[in-house]
């Protein structure tokens, strides 16, 4: 297992990017690392890749008897002594992908037209070219194209266990190498069988055990989505050399009725319990729904979309091969579905003098900006630079301010807001020459809503106290978040913050 950095970031957040029956688009958010696939699925295998309207009435109303759903058991089996056991699990399906060819009693390979999901370019095929087996591997393979009048496409690999394996409660461990390049977009997720339960995406939930985007192959996301309005928690791993695309690595979900834990290479990276879905915000199905039905499992290989981009001259499609090693799955012997959800609690002020600003100004040694403190700084989206301490001051150093405003970017996680309450926020900034900086607060657990309005700033070379007033009109939230995004701007210099203060108005 590669040595990976200390940076496991299991947030909460509320994102807005699909729909099961129509194409999503990536939400307007400053957040590098909280985005993650939202791509449409099949209720049946079809070249529109689209499901059938949901059943329910939207104006259904909420359930007030407490209703369980039983686990569906799977049929113990054995395996070869080459998979490993783990205590409290029985082995239930496998494929090590020994044969010359893909298992079709436990697959569908998906046919899809291009842009059917996220904007994507791909169009999923079924040709013997971009979904096969070889040297023990299932292998999903993406291909350029260029005809003659030097159009470009591209077509790709895609597979489900769509009413071959469904899956509710379990344990799911598969072992991938991803390719690397601008604008290729490998994933293993999971899709309601029936997607008319809950209604249409968010709503009936998905369950994002790995994604990478491929121009930063040393991350990995694990991801679900749920909710009305769109929810999503997710949990980011950083190696700290190498990269998922030197090797198989292992992922991994173990998902019980009350809670979901997402592993990369043995280490836990994501954890859930406080999942939602309902008719309408204020009709909210019995936990634990959505995830209280099957999911199946899908694998495959994205070409472009609203989050990798577009493949550029760079991207090598020679090498352009997403290779899974095995999927193995477990179920344990009993699982306890009742089951409630956890209720939110909001923490208090960080210090006495009503403060919620963690390290408000910098003095804590224990602050590296990567994780391990309270502040964690990004570069992303081609943005390459850095953040440190120097006299108890964040100074943020660009090299290249990337394409996006928050390819730069400077945060604070979990900080509390409550409903109804009114907010002043202020801090103190300014830079080696004129530029500007978006200041925000965000709600990850709320679509990235924007609790304090994106505020450009124009930095002076003199320090300045920048304030604002809100009022928190969101639900309550203990996971907003603080942000400084400092990319896709005019200038590259440093810019200077400090004494951070967010404090609640009487």
């Amino acid at each position: 297992m590669k040595k990976v950095t200390a940076l496991l970031i299991a947030g909460t957040m509320v994102l807005s990017l699909a729909s099961c029956s129509s194409d999503p688009a990536t939400p307007e958010t400053s957040e590098p690392t909280t985005v993650a696939s939202t791509e449409t699925t099949e209720a049946t295998e079809s070249v529109e890749e689209t499901t059938a309207e949901p059943t329910i009435e939207e104006t259904e109303p909420a359930e007030t008897t407490r209703k369980l759903t039983e686990p569906i058991y799977l049929p113990v089996i054995e395996g070869p002594d080459s998979i490993e056991q783990y205590e409290g699990y029985n082995l239930v399906w496998f494929d090590e992908f020994d044969g010359e060819e893909l298992n079709l009693d436990n697959w569908n390979v998906t046919v899809a037209r291009e842009g059917a999901n996220n904007s994507e370019l791909q169009a999923y095929v079924d040709n013997g070219e971009t979904v096969y087996v070889q040297d023990g591997h299932l292998v999903l393979n993406a291909i350029k194209h260029e005809d003659e009048d030097g159009k470009v496409s591209y077509t790709s690999g895609k597979v489900t266990t769509f009413n071959k394996m469904d899956l509710l409660y379990g344990k799911i461990v598969v072992s991938a190498k991803v390719p690397e390049g601008r604008g290729l977009w490998p994933a293993i997720w999971m899709m309601p069988t029936n997607e008319r339960r809950f209604g249409t995406w968010p709503k009936c939930g998905e369950i994002d055990i790995m994604e990478i985007i491929c121009q930063d192959t040393k991350t990995t996301y694990s991801t679900i989505h749920y909710g009305n309005p769109h929810a999503s928690q997710q949990g980011i791993m950083k190696l700290d050399s190498g990269s998922f695309a030197d090797g198989f690595h292992e992922y991994a979900l173990e998902w019980e009725p009350g809670e979901m834990r997402f592993y990369t290479d043995g280490v836990l990276v994501l954890t859930v319990n406080d999942w939602f879905t309902g008719t309408s915000e204020n009709n909210t199905m019995q936990y634990p729904a959505p995830f209280n039905q099957e999911f199946y499992l899908q694998l495959n290989l994205a070409v472009g979309g609203t989050w990798p981009g577009d493949p550029d001259e760079n991207t090598d499609f020679t090498k352009s091969q997403f290779e899974i090693d095995y999927v193995h799955v477990y179920q344990k012997d009993y699982y306890d579905t009742d089951v409630y959800k956890p209720e939110v609690t909001l923490r208090g002020p960080a210090y006495t003098d009503g403060n919620y600003v963690f390290d408000y100004d910098f003095s804590s040694e224990e602050e590296d900006f990567n994780g391990n403190g309270k502040w964690t700084y990004y570069n992303v989206e081609d943005g390459v630079g850095s953040a440190e301490i120097v006299d108890q001051v964040a100074v943020i150093s660009t090299e290249d301010q990337g394409s996006v405003d928050y390819a730069i970017q400077f945060v604070q996680p979990n900080i509390p807001l409550k409903q109804g309450s009114t907010y002043k926020y202020s801090f103190e900034a300014w830079s080696d020459e004129e530029r500007d900086m978006v200041a925000c607060i965000t709600g990850p657990n709320a679509d990235y809503i924007r609790y304090l309005e994106d505020q450009t700033v124009t930095l002076g070379t003199s320090k300045k106290t920048y304030e604002f007033e809100f009022t928190m009109n969101g639900f309550d939230d203990p996971a907003a978040r603080i942000e400084f995004n400092m990319g896709a701007t005019s200038s590259t210099a440093n810019i200077y913050i400090d004494n951070v203060v967010l404090v609640e108005v009487e």
